[in-house]
């Protein structure tokens, strides 16, 4: 669940993949009626490379986390400029020049936010919801 957890891809859309494949592959074995091996030297089933689903994983696990060293950058950069506005010599100049503090406001969802207030946050549930 790990695995899926990082990607965000449900239980259910792995299941559903593996029902395509499995009733593509009864579908073209004929289900049992005779002349299935025929049809299956005319036509061979897809495999499928268990290597493009974790290819896919590492991809979105590592755009999230560049989303979040850009984040921890945003911070760290708004830390480092109001200290600049705190310590002295720097101070001086640049509240001369009228530069003012910032309040660094990172990008959140309403899930983060609680996990934030409440510290803490629990894992996903990736079940699909029913309408």
């Amino acid at each position: 669940m790990e695995e899926n957890q990082s990607a965000q891809v449900t239980d259910s859309q792995k299941d559903a993949l593996k029902e395509i494949f499995n009733g593509y592959a009864e579908a073209r074995s004929g289900g049992g009626s005779q002349g299935s091996f025929i049809n299956a030297v005319k036509e061979a089933i897809p495999t499928v490379d268990t290597k493009i689903w974790t290819n896919l994983q590492n991809i979105i696990v590592g755009a999230r986390d560049e989303w979040t060293g850009n984040q921890v950058a945003l911070v760290d950069i708004g830390r480092e400029y109001n200290t600049m506005l705190d310590v002295f010599p720097s101070n001086i100049l640049l509240r001369m020049f009228g530069f003012e503090k910032i309040n660094v406001k990172l990008v959140t969802s309403s899930r983060t936010g609680e996990a934030f207030r409440t510290g803490k946050d629990d894992d996903v549930d990736l079940t699909p919801k029913k309408k």
